[in-house]
């Protein structure tokens, strides 16, 4: 699983444009990790680091399906996500100056690649335009989803809160679940 983690942060190009930074202190790796973590968000435990650790002892030795497995969801989720969302996906909005923060929010990156993860990539192009409109808005406007992407954002209501609105918007607009 290491091996995988540090794979894809050195071989997915896209990662620099969406994570607006450079890899520092392999944050790519624990972002990818997240995303791996949260999937099943229903048993996340009571932190983020709990729950990252749960996984990496679960999978540290996964066999080679696993990994390939693990990989081919997060690139292409990252890869659908780049194309519905634009380089701005996983920016908060800063309401008081009106305009997206050129800033990485870890708490909107886990709803959106959790959520984006569960459908699959035709769906989401073919509602793309819809999708991000819908996600901008709340982003804007929606201050439950603000108060669960901006605030204490390793509490279970968040995490599981901010991981379902966007689920459910997406699922609204696809017509699928």
């Amino acid at each position: 699983l290491n091996n995988l983690l540090e794979s894809i942060a050195s071989n997915n190009k896209i990662l620099k444009d969406l994570f607006i930074d450079e890899n520092r202190r392999k944050n790519y790796q624990e972002y990818i990790l997240r995303f791996f973590a949260l999937r099943n968000f229903q048993e996340y435990s009571s932190s983020m680091n709990k729950t990252m650790n749960n996984f990496m002892a679960t999978y540290q030795n996964a066999d080679e399906d696993k990994i390939k497995e693990l990989k081919d969801s997060f690139n292409r989720t990252i890869d659908i996500i780049k194309q519905v969302f634009g380089n701005d996906a996983f920016c908060a909005y800063d309401r008081q100056k009106g305009k997206y923060m050129n800033k990485f929010s870890g708490s909107i990156y886990d709803s959106i690649t959790v959520a984006c993860s569960m459908f699959n990539t035709h769906d989401l192009m073919a509602h793309a335009d819809d999708i991000r409109d819908c996600i901008q808005d709340m982003k804007k406007n929606n201050t439950e989803y603000q108060e669960y992407t901006y605030a204490a954002t390793g509490s279970k209501n968040r995490v599981v809160g901010r991981i379902m609105m966007v689920y459910h918007a997406i699922s609204k607009i696809i017509g699928k679940h």
